[in-house]
């Protein structure tokens, strides 16, 4: 069989193509495959561009967070405070995505780092010197550093280094550009095959050019452009493509949100994890009521994945009314300002419709858990929309309502050691006068109410300090062995009343330390008074004071309810009572724990909790002793 000579295949060619139409062809054929080479070219300079940017960005990124940082490390280099030092690399490394967070001297030498296994001096130098901007900092492949220098001390200075990795766009292979090169061929030829064609059809597309002549350049008129009463395929089409380009127009709002945020997100990644870490739920809806964007702690307060919150009906996670009124309000653009409501959880499995949403398991999935929602529309420039705010403000209303109880429990409680005291007052002060027995009863009674008086307006004092933040000690001579003594005084009735074993368990001599005489003892009345209360009668409460050269540490112990794993934090939170039921009947403030620990902290020290549920509690004030201790002669 003969091999088709290649004349053969020149007749072949113009036969698809009429006369006139191998021009265009040809030309059409030419235009393609300078585009495909125009592609590649400017395909691969945008990842040239890109590689340079993203390793700006992160520079700048690293540079930044080192000069964040500098006054910060130099302080702490200064006050020889390397855990506190090392814990702040190793958190702000975390959040910042830092592959390296390191403090080292001018010479290179490492002082601290977020990296756990790396070599550290083990005594600093006694000078530092100077940075120099100008120096290279040595870096590997695929990674960028930033640095910054401060002043440490007379030493010299310290400089902070941040390295992260470069996350740069990958090479376009070959193979891909053959493969692009082949499409382009393959869609000039179709489009010569489907000209041929459509030229029996040319009744339908000037029905179509008909209807493309009437739009206007901004697409204002797409209703107009639908072609009525002519029939053929081609007109059924172009219907059918107005039809889904309406269509389109009505999504493209929010898919404009959901690209931008999209291409924000990759483009910025250290933003990206800061809107995660947030604390509040924070979602974007668009304009047709969906979910664009949403931070990880929505999808806690509303019990479901963040991944399927995504494009999803708002509706469908948020069911109060009120809250979806406002929503709907901000998309409509009827108020700019914010607007807030505050919601409270119903019970799981509530059908009721008052619900925020599914319970979860964050802080607000429990019942009576109170969620505040803010919205505010977003600009039609910005793509429209509403911004949602989530906020877990149970321990604030918990908060605002002990407090309150507390302040009107105070008020009633100042009358009964003011009753007591004036009465027994004037009893003393009768006329005929009264025996020695009554005359020291009396002054016992005035002394303990007057004493109860005190603590109770301190209660009153710490509360106004505390909100107001001013909360300060004053340094001072203190002898525990007298201090101890008033404690063992000011409690010793109260334990006998309760048929409680009190013991203090003391070394045979106690030094005189430098601290607040007032504020330590206020801190451990609150210790012991609580253990008081709390452990039941013929139970047994412990105080036992050791220390050394460095610390001083008090152990209040007691046999008491205990306290929940779970609690043993919250405890320390303001106007926090624990939530078990016995505590009904007995009064609380909630605030002896928090200032207690607030005086230990101002100290330098800490008040910690170890206890077991019905078996007791210890709670243990530490604080260190930074000058020599005087021992009581």
């Amino acid at each position: 069989m003969p091999t088709p000579s290649l004349r053969s295949s020149k007749r072949w060619i113009p036969s698809l193509l009429t006369r006139g139409e191998s021009i265009a062809g040809g030309l059409g054929l030419a235009i393609t495959t300078t585009l495909v080479a125009c592609m590649a070219g400017a395909g691969w300079w945008t990842l040239e561009i890109e590689r340079a940017n993203a390793r700006a960005t992160v520079r700048q990124a690293c540079e930044s967070t080192a000069a964040s940082l500098a006054g910060v490390a130099a302080a702490a280099v200064a006050a020889d405070d390397f855990p506190r030092l090392r814990s702040m690399l190793v958190e702000v490394a975390a959040v910042a995505n830092l592959n390296e967070l390191a403090v080292r001297l001018p010479d290179g030498s490492l002082i601290a780092s977020s990296d756990p296994k790396a070599s550290t001096l083990a005594k600093l130098p006694a000078s530092f010197g100077t940075f120099d901007p100008r120096q290279e900092i040595a870096t590997m492949p695929g990674f960028v550093s930033g640095a910054h220098a401060a002043q440490a001390d007379a030493r010299g200075e310290v400089v902070v280094h941040a390295t992260r990795a470069v996350e740069a766009p990958g090479l376009l292979g070959s193979d891909m550009l053959a493969g692009l090169g082949g499409i382009c061929v393959a869609g000039l030829l179709g489009v010569g095959l489907v000209y041929r064609r459509a030229r029996r059809r040319l009744s339908g597309v000037a029905y179509v050019r008909g209807a493309l002549l009437t739009l206007t350049p901004e697409l204002e008129n797409l209703e107009a452009a639908l072609i009525g009463g002519a029939q053929g395929p081609e007109v059924a089409a172009w219907n059918r493509l107005v039809q889904r380009t309406l269509e389109l127009r009505r999504e493209d709002l929010s898919e404009r949100t959901a690209q931008a945020l999209a291409a924000h997100r990759a483009g910025d990644p250290l933003l990206a994890a800061m809107f995660d870490a947030l604390p509040s739920g924070v979602m974007i809806v668009d304009v047709a009521g969906r979910i664009a964007q949403a931070n990880g702690a929505a999808g806690v307060m509303l019990g479901v994945k963040r991944d399927e919150m995504a494009l999803a009906p708002v509706g469908k996670f948020i069911k109060q009314r009120e809250v979806l009124s406002l929503i709907e309000t901000a998309l409509a653009g009827q108020h700019r300002q914010k607007r807030s409501i505050e919601v409270r959880l119903s019970a799981p499995g509530a059908t009721s419709g008052g619900a925020l949403g599914p319970i979860g398991p964050g802080a607000a999935g429990h019942e009576g858990g109170v969620i505040r929602a803010t919205v505010r529309s977003l600009r039609q420039e910005d793509g429209g929309g509403a911004m949602v705010v989530l906020e877990d403000v149970t321990q604030q209303r918990v908060a605002d309502e002990a407090r309150n109880a507390f302040v009107a429990s105070a008020t009633h409680e100042l009358r009964t050691p003011l009753t007591n005291m004036r009465l027994y007052i004037d009893t003393l002060l009768e006329p005929e006068g009264v025996d020695d027995a009554h005359r020291a009863r009396a002054l016992n009674v005035i002394n303990q109410e007057s004493r109860r008086l005190e603590r109770l307006i301190s209660d009153m004092l710490s509360v106004s300090e505390m909100e107001a933040g001013s909360v300060s000690i004053k340094r001072d001579d203190v002898r525990l062995d007298q201090l101890m003594d008033e404690l063992y005084a000011d409690f010793a009735a109260q334990g006998k009343d309760k048929e409680i074993d009190l013991r203090f368990e003391l070394p045979p001599k106690l030094p005189v330390i430098h601290a607040d005489r007032d504020k330590l003892t206020l801190a451990l009345q609150n210790l012991l008074g609580n253990a008081l209360k709390y452990t039941p009668q013929g139970g047994k409460v412990a105080v036992r004071l050791t220390y050394d050269q460095s610390v001083l540490r008090v152990d209040v112990e007691d046999t008491g309810i205990g306290v929940r794993p779970e609690e043993c934090e919250l405890i320390f939170e303001k106007f926090y009572r624990a939530k078990d039921k016995r505590l009904s009947a007995i009064a609380g403030t909630g605030l002896g724990l928090p200032m207690s620990r607030q005086i230990a902290r101002l100290h330098g020290g800490d008040v910690t909790l170890r206890s077991e549920l019905d078996k007791g509690s210890t709670f243990t004030l530490t604080i260190p002793i930074s000058t020599p201790i005087a021992r009581a002669a």
